[in-house]
């Protein structure tokens, strides 16, 4: 915006009332929002080995993760057939069947019920067939590298469609060699998680509140964040790494010869932000507590052994310390904005209409899946 503009030239950002901290909203667009999309739902280092299991939660629902004997990975709701009861409570390793912790009912990992104990009478077992069709619910999921997306309505389009501005512009990346580091960072923040999203989308808040980030790349030759579909695609190049940017500063080994010198970020509506950088890859989780509380998780990917030997340990250290303290910095605002929204004086945002049209497109797309679900208004 030119030093000659007025507010007229802004662009205003408007959420229904109480899209920041009403209860009923914040139930609705769970369904809406994170049901109706793809969504992070855990990782393939959770379930290594074929036969491994681990329940997760994404919106509100029981799910269970599973690793069959030929070793894809399956998606299933976490919901016994019989009672209702999760079937798994705490992740479990080679097993050939799943067995219910209330009642014994095993299924095999493809699903399928195959046994209930003492169903018919006592001492009399019922062996299920597996063509009966009888089983647990599966969920439409997709991975990319390490990361297990579901879409929990089944109406989303493809993954491969839902995800392309990201895939395509990492498609030359190796990522094949990239192992879980050897540290999360967590975080509890008392905020709305679209505040939490939003923070992430603002690319003019650099040269307020991020000094360090901003004396590596000055605002004035920032560049604002891209819409892509559901994605938000951006990237800058460096001439030299500094100590965080990479693990190894002489770059000998990159995931791409093409991307030795370039970061690039992908928020991937609605609730995941992934950090592409030469030598390892970054991924940011939130997940929804309550209307005024978010759990944002950091999980780091580098490359062989270098995500847990001792070689690379001071590397990691002080790419993790970096994160921690830049991610510190974003807490402050995002809580000061959920007690700011509370007030009567804020009446919607003004914001810029070059740096905020990803806020504009992210608020567009949160109100398009309330109004497409008919829970804008219930």
């Amino acid at each position: 915006m030119s030093q000659g503009s007025d507010l007229r030239d802004t662009v205003a950002l408007d959420l229904p009332e109480g899209a920041y901290g009403s209860e009923s909203f914040f139930v609705r667009e769970r369904e809406a929002v994170f049901r109706g999309n793809w969504t992070l739902a855990g990782f393939g280092h959770q379930i290594p080995e074929p036969g491994d299991a681990s329940p997760v939660t994404v919106a509100g629902l029981p799910l269970l993760l599973v690793r069959d004997l030929p070793g894809d990975v399956r998606v299933f709701h976490n919901v016994c057939l019989h009672r209702g009861c999760p079937l798994i409570r705490e992740p479990v390793h080679r097993q050939k069947r799943l067995t219910c912790f209330y009642h014994g009912w095993a299924y095999d990992l493809e699903g399928r019920l195959r046994a209930r104990p003492y169903f018919l009478e006592g001492g009399r077992h019922d062996i299920v067939d597996s063509k009966a069709g009888l089983g647990l619910e599966p969920v439409r999921s997709a991975q990319w590298s390490d990361l297990i997306f579901v879409n929990l309505d089944g109406k989303a389009a493809p993954f491969e469609e839902y995800a392309r501005p990201m895939l395509s512009r990492v498609a030359d990346y190796d990522l094949s060699s990239l192992r879980h580091g050897d540290r999360v960072l967590d975080f509890d923040v008392a905020g709305n998680w679209k505040l939490v999203a939003e923070n992430w989308l603002d690319a003019l808040h650099i040269f307020a509140i991020h000094p360090e980030l901003n004396d590596f790349a000055d605002q004035s030759g920032r560049e604002r964040t891209e819409v892509d579909g559901c994605m938000f695609p951006g990237v800058y190049e460096f001439a030299e790494p500094r100590a965080g940017m990479v693990l190894d500063p002489s770059r000998r080994h990159v995931m791409s010869s093409e991307g030795a010198n370039k970061v690039w970020s992908f928020f991937m509506f609605p609730s995941v932000f992934i950090q592409v950088r030469p030598d390892h890859l970054v991924v940011f989780d939130l997940v929804p507590v309550a209307p005024d509380r978010t759990r944002e998780r950091i999980h780091f990917y580098f490359m062989g052994e270098a995500a847990d030997d001792t070689e690379h340990a001071e590397a990691r250290r002080v790419i993790y310390e970096a994160w921690d303290a830049i991610n510190a910095q974003d807490v402050g605002p995002i809580e000061g904005m959920q007690q700011g929204r509370q007030s009567t004086a804020f009446r919607g945002l003004l914001a810029s209409p070059y740096w905020d049209e990803a806020l504009s497109h992210f608020t567009h797309l949160v109100n398009a899946c309330m109004a497409k679900s008919g829970l804008a208004h219930g």
